[in-house]
């Protein structure tokens, strides 16, 4: 019923129609003859005993007990209907800016709903300017009649009409208010009770009245459109009328975000509709507020309410790295459509941030980054959707110093460690050249086996071990293999050692190069060689520099001082690894170990060439085909956390540690390269053709949010309370709830619910009474919390302006303050009188008689228990009486009878 919804729930008053009594089980008929039998019984039994007035009045007790109960039994029930009933108010507005013919439509309007309206519906009629009177209480015989006219005439409270309308209506009713205004409110804003009718059940139907300012000119609209470029041209145009026969002159002001921004004075308006029009630029995104102030020359001041304008930009980017030189970076980025800037710090305060769509972080050190900046850019990204982009890899250990801190809790990756259980770094493979020459019999050779076994415990799950003994050949123990977490097999093929022949290192380093040329690694690769002396130094260099070359350091170890120490410290130094001399056998273990564990710390940067592969789906490889990737000599390892998605990854046969990773964090987003971009680790990355559209892609990817479709706004002032509202397109229409958070110029944050208006509007309400530039975060719940919309908006304040009259100011009827308070309350703005009637509705209801005839029964039952109490009272009493009359008569007998 009606344009905007169904009707609220009915409430309702007694009206019982005639209705049969009925039983709600079948009257016991068997237990009634059952009992009269008994009563007749009891009756006979009885007679002869006991005097006819307890005998007849406890058959009668009984009697109606036995009956209560046997009703009590059969439960009878009686069934009523109640009607709902209508309370109308009518609200008529009796300030001055209503026309003769607005009244004369309220009222026939009021008359034809009346004729309409149902015996049993009550009306009334509040009438309202800067006061409220209650006209006619609310009664079934209303008859309309015109009221008196109320003092405060150039003043409009609509809000103070509802409210009093509120408190008028019968308790239980439904409840309709019907109001007749021209909707120009000029003390409160009546949607501030738009709640209030809603939780009490009232619907609200608008009534528009035709309006007279009591002036001849005013300001007709203001003209603007609702988004702009930054930097584009528009117009601001304004409609001026001049109802009069003569011209008159005024001076027009035209304010941006509360400044003026042109004055002209001396403008003639000739009779009729005069457009007014300013070119303007904007240079600031964000929403602005425009409106004009027009003074006439009799002093009258005209104002109309603002209009706003989002005004959007290229997206703006920070690029905080180190150095400012080599801007190579920076400016491949502004080639593509963005406004950058270059610093070589980041700022500390979150104001700073908020100017911008993505922040990247360029490889800056630990220690160019506060924590009071790290926090703000937490908010930055979590609160109000920002994006971040994190790049390392080009200085040495720049990521791994965040580990812990906030900037690792916003980045899609772990810096620290895997999330393996039992993996605490990552992974390292040991190949391990052992001399098992007839000299190494004995203690050096269970040494060198003890060394092996320690170091093979040492490593860990996922670890690589590989073993070669030699003498004058070479005798692969364990080929490179995996570890796993049972490593007796391994620990059992080294305890079997047995020493051999001559002494060859060159078979076993031939091996190794073998075994490391067949295998794609990624990982730390070392080799530790032990031997207690060298026979034959030929080629022994040269193919110690082919394994060198497969990214292995290589450490020696000189058993002893009869060893070739100048060849093992030349094998060392083209290895890049230790020399150690062990002249006391039993420390061999340890040196092994010790040797392990420094290579062991240098395991977090991968320096390896290799070319990246793609793993999860991605837009921001959108266009970019896996064959088209160059390679990369290194990137930084890390752990993809869970959630996070990986568009590219190593492609090593045992990792997958993820070169490029992104995520959604807060209602922001955060994106990891983990390598560098002018390192060089990534110098074929820079020659590349589609590198600037892969870096495009990734900022638009991680940048804050832009609307597809960008919003209206509408915000005003009640008071001490914000109220903004939002209307968006088609898409939207699917939005189920909408959440802001606004951060005020005093940098205070306060959210809302915006609630919805109907399928494209939604209103949210703020208590704050603050003007000026704020930050505006629009998030849709549901939806992982994304955000929809950022950008400045401004906050306007009603300007201070003196009007001879509250009503006769000039402007026109403000309907949509009667289409807000319609819609939001399931009411219609403009209805037909019929279409203000409800129809009739009902609700049946039984009354149960059970409860009261078990009750009547106990009343009954007690009464017969007094009774038979009482009458043996009294016999006691006439026997006692008949024994004292009998002592009287023998004492007077022997006293006086002689």
């Amino acid at each position: 019923m009606g344009r905007y919804g169904g009707c609220p729930d009915m409430l309702v008053l007694p009206s019982p129609a005639a209705t049969p009594m009925t039983f709600e089980s079948t009257f016991p008929w068997l237990w009634a003859l059952l009992f009269a039998g008994f009563l007749i019984l009891n009756f006979r039994q009885r007679r002869a005993n006991i005097s006819p007035l307890r005998l007849y009045g406890s058959f009668a007790f009984r009697s109606l007990v036995g009956l209560s109960l046997l009703l009590a039994y059969a439960n009878p029930v009686h069934t009523f209907t109640r009607l709902g009933q209508q309370c109308i108010l009518f609200l008529v507005d009796q300030s001055a800016s209503i026309s003769e013919a607005g009244h004369r439509r309220a009222f026939d309007f009021i008359r034809t709903l009346n004729s309409l309206k149902r015996a049993d519906d009550t009306a009334g009629l509040i009438a309202f300017a800067g006061e409220t009177e209650v006209s006619i209480p609310p009664t079934s015989d209303f008859e309309m009649r015109r009221p008196a006219t109320l003092a405060q005439a150039d003043v409009t409270d609509i809000t103070g009409a509802i409210e009093s309308g509120l408190r008028t209506f019968p308790s239980e009713s439904i409840r309709t208010i019907v109001l007749f205004s021209d909707g120009n409110e000029n003390v409160r804003d009546a949607r501030a009770l738009i709640e209030t009718a809603r939780q009490q059940k009232v619907r609200i139907h608008t009534v528009p009245l035709e309006r007279h300012t009591g002036l001849a000119w005013g300001i007709e609209k203001l003209f603007i459109p609702s988004q702009v470029n930054v930097g584009e041209r528009f117009r601001v145009r304004a409609l001026m009328t001049n109802q009069s026969n003569q011209p008159v002159q005024a001076t027009l002001i035209m304010r941006k975000d509360g400044q003026p921004i042109k004055r002209e004075t001396g403008v003639l308006l000739p009779p009729g509709a005069t457009p007014v029009t300013m070119d303007y630029k904007l240079d600031v995104p964000g929403v602005h507020a425009f409106d004009l102030q027009v003074i006439y020359e009799t002093g009258v001041v005209s104002h109309a309410p603002p209009a706003f304008i989002d005004a959007a930009g290229m997206p703006h980017v920070l690029i905080v790295s180190p150095e400012r030189t080599g801007r190579f970076f920076g400016q491949v980025i502004q080639n593509r459509s963005f406004l950058i800037d270059e610093q070589t710090d980041l700022p500390d305060g979150l104001e700073q941030f908020l100017d911008y769509d993505c922040i990247i972080l360029n490889d800056v050190p630990r220690t160019d980054l506060s924590d009071a900046a790290l926090q703000a850019l937490q908010t930055y990204v979590q609160d109000f959707g920002g994006g971040l982009v994190t790049i390392g890899g080009g200085t040495e250990n720049s990521l791994e110093a965040f580990a812990g801190t906030r900037l690792e809790d916003l980045m899609p990756v772990e810096l620290a460690q895997r999330h393996s259980i039992n993996k605490k770094r990552r992974d390292f493979a040991l190949m391990l050249l052992i001399d098992r020459s007839g000299s190494m019999d004995g203690e050096k050779i269970e040494m060198a086996k003890a060394a092996a076994i320690n170091a093979i415990k040492g490593l860990e799950p996922g670890d690589s071990i590989g073993i070669i003994a030699f003498d004058d050949q070479a005798h692969t123990l364990v080929d490179l293999t995996v570890l796993e977490a049972d490593k007796t097999p391994i620990l059992d093929t080294v305890r079997r050692l047995t020493t051999g022949g001559g002494t060859d290192a060159r078979h076993a380093l031939v091996e190794a190069f073998r075994i490391f040329s067949s295998k794609k690694i990624n990982i730390r690769k070392h080799l530790i060689l032990m031997t207690d002396g060298i026979t034959t130094q030929r080629q022994l260099l040269d193919i110690t520099r082919r394994v060198a070359e497969k990214d292995v350091t290589i450490s020696t170890i000189a058993i002893g001082e009869d060893a070739n120490i100048p060849i093992l410290e030349q094998i060392r130094q083209i290895g890049q690894g230790a020399f150690h001399l062990v002249t006391n056998v039993s420390q061999l273990p340890r040196i092994v170990v010790g040797d392990m564990g420094e290579q062991v710390k240098e395991a977090d940067d991968i320096e390896e060439k290799f070319i990246p592969e793609f793993f999860h789906p991605s837009p921001i490889l959108t266009g970019i085909k896996q064959d088209d990737i160059p390679s990369l000599k290194g990137y930084v390892a890390s752990t993809l956390k869970i959630a996070a998605t990986k568009p590219l990854m190593t492609n090593f046969k045992n990792t997958e540690d993820p070169i490029l990773a992104h995520w959604y964090y807060g209602l922001g987003r955060s994106t990891a390269m983990m390598t560098g971009v002018t390192s060089a680790w990534s110098d074929e990355w820079i020659r590349w053709k589609n590198f600037g559209k892969l870096w495009e892609q990734i900022i638009r990817w991680t940048m804050r949010t832009r609307a597809e479709d960008a919003p209206y706004f509408s915000i005003y002032h009640d008071g001490n309370r914000l109220h903004i509202q939002v209307e968006w397109g088609q898409n939207q229409q699917a939005t189920s709830s909408i959440k802001g958070t606004l951060r005020l110029p005093d940098e205070q944050l306060i959210s809302s619910t915006f609630n919805r208006i109907n399928n494209t509007t939604f209103e949210g309400t703020f208590a704050v009474s603050d003007s000026g530039m704020a930050q505006l975060v629009l998030f849709e719940e549901g939806r992982d919390d994304r955000s929809m919309w950022f950008g400045r908006v401004y906050l306007p304040a009603l300007p201070a302006v003196e009007r001879p009259s509250e009503e006769l100011d000039g402007r026109s009827a403000d309907y949509r303050l009667l289409q807000d308070l319609s819609r939001a309350t399931n009411g219609l703005f403009d209805p037909l009188p019929r279409e203000v009637i409800q129809a009739p509705e009902s609700t049946t209801q039984s009354t149960s008689y059970r409860n009261p005839l078990l009750i009547l029964a106990m009343i009954l039952f007690l009464s017969d228990v007094a009774l038979q109490r009482l009458t043996l009272s009294r016999e006691v009493m006439a026997q006692q009486i008949r024994l004292n009359k009998n002592k009287l008569m023998i004492y007077l007998k022997k006293r006086y009878v002689r």
